[in-house]
């Protein structure tokens, strides 16, 4: 038998000192209780919860506020010249006067009908392009000092590209952009209208008219802005550029991709420090009372899908069991049962706007909140909110809108070929070819069962066993999803604080996602940093595109201080 002292260690137990005992075992519980406080925090925020939500350096001004998820930029408010802040604050929110000629500006604006059509024509032969000329003109006039002290380079004849230049060509400029064109009015509607359409009329409180809110108040609003700038004798140490383009609204080809093709050449492949251009969902209340401005910080993707029906024609006494236009009436009926579902992922900044909301509002349900924040049940929560709004919907799935169908010519001959237009609106985490290979799964049996071949956009199938006709599948204007510029940039700081400042240091500031495109698809190659954002109130901007459309003074007024401020801060901000 061994002796004590040759006893295993487990075994050759000495009772310790009372005191000892018990300092030990509140050692042993404060570890435990760490643990536990250390599992929960990872649980609930996850790894994401240790790393800096922003890239910032300690103690900067642009140092976030609060929140892990949406952390919120504190108001930025220029420090240099800081008399300009007050002065020039009273001058546009609050001077009779000055409201008096911003109103005129805004009216002389909408009353220069810049109205851009589908069909029309090159530059430099459709007289419906001359309009820019008296528009251009117009802005000459109106703005004297801006012509005066910038530079105007005039870009495929109408595009219109200031360059304010700065002190430091070591920084790269600012782009503040907006579009000269307007939708045009049907002349069926013009009799629906309060005030006439292109009278810029002004009843006290709101200037109504095409163009009112989208988006000549942006553009003049910018160069209101320049214009009390360089009067108060600010010369900018970073470049400023404005850029308008005259084609927005029928897709941009000719004014901003000539812009973008312009300032690449001239200042490089991301050149540019950042782009604010119009757009965003607004500033308003959402999930109860807090206030939300919404840049938008990417763009869903576009593609038109063009369904052709060639099959042989004949009299209409003797018809087929389907006719052409038939055969798209069973390819539409079968698209609209089929579509896309709403989903939600983190490269969807729509997210990031629910995570904002869920951390600084209080109008979400507590399920909701816990689901957005743990990043749990996101597909409960996006059929949720898909349930409450056809807009909410859009932002977090690919649409589809059957727009255009034509076929036959009479009524006693059978149509030779029909056509359908669908129109895509693509999710930000799909893209054009991903769209189009599902397209082709569900009608490619749509084709089989009326014994056509189908030439879907370049391949064919079912070319051996054809006996009445062909399904021609091609597209138009396709555009992938934009890249989702950064919320975690010393840019988007800037824009946040700026928005603070200006607006409110208790709105929360949280990127969406556009369901349209902005002349911003051409600026890709500029710049990461594009933020699409239109400084006016929910409340204070109504039916752009259709009719009435119209702007508060007060809310466009807000808008000219939001960028007179955002140039000064960008400019201190390097």
């Amino acid at each position: 038998m061994q002796s004590s002292k040759e006893l295993p260690d487990f075994l050759n137990y000495q009772a310790e000192p009372p005191a000892q005992s018990k300092r030990r075992r509140r050692c042993i519980r404060f570890t435990l209780i760490s643990i536990v406080i250390f599992l929960v925090y990872l649980i609930h925020y996850g790894l994401d919860g240790f790393s800096s939500a922003r890239d910032w350096i300690p103690g900067s001004e642009l140092a976030p506020a609060g929140g892990e998820r949406c952390p919120q930029q504190a108001p930025l408010e220029p420090r240099h010249r800081s008399n300009l802040t007050d002065t020039n604050r009273k001058l546009i929110l609050e001077d009779a006067t000055y409201r008096h000629q911003s109103v005129k500006r805004m009216s002389g604006a909408i009353q220069v009908a810049t109205q851009s059509f589908d069909d029309m024509g090159p530059v430099d032969k459709d007289p419906r392009w001359q309009v820019f000329a008296k528009f251009e003109a117009y802005l000459r006039e109106t703005f004297p000092e801006v012509h005066e002290r910038l530079e105007v380079t005039k870009v495929n004849t109408y595009g219109l590209v200031y360059t304010w230049q700065g002190k430091d060509s070591s920084l790269k400029p600012l782009f503040l952009a907006a579009h000269q064109d307007v939708v045009p009015v049907p002349q069926e509607t013009t009799d629906r209208w309060t005030y006439p359409p292109f009278d810029g009329y002004f009843d006290g409180e709101w200037i109504w008219g095409r163009g009112a809110g989208d988006c000549k108040n942006n553009l003049i609003g910018i160069l209101e802005a320049v214009e009390i700038l360089v009067k108060a004798n600010f010369e900018p140490n970073r470049t400023v550029v404005l850029g308008f383009g005259f084609d927005e609204e029928v897709g941009g080809d000719r004014g901003a991709r000539h812009i973008s093709a312009y300032l690449e050449k001239t200042y490089g492949r991301d050149g540019f420090a950042a782009i604010v251009d119009e757009g965003g969902l607004g500033i308003g209340p959402a999930f109860g009372d807090t206030i939300f401005a919404l840049p938008a910080t990417g763009e869903k993707g576009y593609v038109d899908i063009v369904v052709t029906v060639d099959v042989p024609g004949g009299h209409s006494s003797v018809p087929p069991d389907h006719t052409g236009i038939g055969v798209l009436a069973d390819v539409i009926k079968h698209l609209e049962s089929n579509p896309d579902s709403p989903h939600l992922t983190s490269r969807n900044p729509y997210l990031s706007y629910l995570q904002c909301a869920a951390e600084h509002s209080d109008g979400m349900t507590k399920w909701m909140r816990k689901a957005i924040l743990l990043g749990k049940k996101l597909q409960k929560v996006a059929n949720a909110l898909s349930a409450e709004s056809r807009v909410t919907q859009s932002q977090m799935q690919t649409t589809q809108a059957v727009d255009v169908i034509r076929g036959g010519v009479k009524v006693n001959a059978l149509p030779e070929r029909s056509e359908v237009m669908i129109n895509y609106r693509i999710a930000v985490e799909s893209s054009v070819d991903e769209l189009k290979t599902k397209f082709v799964h569900l009608v490619k049996n749509k084709a089989q069962k009326y014994n056509l071949m189908l030439d879907a956009f370049g391949e064919k199938y079912g070319s051996g066993n054809v006996r009445w006709g062909t399904m021609r599948l091609s597209t138009r204007e396709a555009l992938n999803p934009a890249p989702v510029s950064p919320m975690t940039s010393d840019a988007y700081a800037v824009l946040a604080g700026t928005v603070k400042h200006t607006f409110g240091k208790d709105v929360v500031v949280a990127p969406t996602v556009m369901t349209g495109n902005t002349d911003t698809k051409y600026y890709w190659n500029l710049t990461r940093d594009i933020y699409r954002f239109t400084p006016v109130r929910s409340a204070d901007k109504y039916n752009i595109h259709t009719v009435d459309e119209r702007v508060s003074i007060g809310g466009h007024l807000e808008g000219v201080w939001f960028y007179h401020e955002l140039i000064r801060n960008f400019d201190e901000h390097h």
